[in-house]
């Protein structure tokens, strides 16, 4: 099975929420919560979770997991800004990885059972 990482996008400041959308729950936990925990199970590993505007209120959902928060400090630059710290970072770290699934915080149907389809396109 090929060594599949994980960038999860968290960075952003949720401006047309009226709180942060990345510690919104949602069936019984958070909209990052349930991503990391989807690409947990799903076997993906290294997980890098690129954290921005509300780094110290979002990166204690990481606590308790095997997820490694990133600091993108040019979070307003937009998303491209966030992939690049966080697949800087797992290349950086890792030499054996082999792909990277970019992931969102805010779709919270993307599942452990959608992270496989994925991995199979590979080959």
């Amino acid at each position: 099975m090929p060594n599949i990482g994980a960038v999860i996008l968290a960075a952003g400041e949720s401006s047309r929420f009226s709180r942060t959308k990345q510690v919104i729950e949602f069936r019984g936990k958070t909209l990052l919560r349930r991503v990391v925990d989807a690409a947990s199970e799903a076997g993906c590993t290294p997980i890098a979770v690129v954290l921005g505007s509300t780094r110290e209120e979002v990166a204690c959902e990481l606590e308790q997991t095997n997820a490694v928060a990133i600091e993108n400090r040019n979070w307003r630059s937009g998303i491209g800004s966030s992939i690049r710290a966080g697949l800087q970072s797992l290349i950086d770290n890792n030499s054996q990885l082999e792909a990277v699934v970019l992931l969102v915080c805010d779709q919270p149907y993307v599942d452990r059972d959608v992270i496989p389809v994925l991995r199979n396109c590979l080959h």
